[in-house]
């Protein structure tokens, strides 16, 4: 974020896509949100969390990982959403 402020972006909304066979991370979704958005200084509803097992291959597929992709837009400040 403080990278960010310095070349004058702001953050408008992110998508994240949580992928673990474990733990169940669905009952923890409005809070993963809820920190997001305070991180990044957006309302809450802005944010769009989410879970999945994926196909259950890999490190994910074997509980040695967790992996998170996210979509993030933003726009220079002073200009309109």
């Amino acid at each position: 974020m403080e990278r960010a402020a310095a070349v004058g972006v702001q953050p408008l909304w992110v998508d994240l896509l949580i992928t673990a066979s474990a733990p169940k991370l669905a009952p923890h979704l409005d809070e993963i949100g809820a920190n997001v958005a305070g991180l990044l200084g957006i309302p809450v509803d802005r944010v769009s969390a989410k879970a999945s097992s994926g196909n259950l291959v890999g490190d994910e597929g074997a509980g040695k990982a967790i992996r998170c992709a996210a979509i993030l837009v933003a726009q220079r400040r002073g200009t309109s959403e």
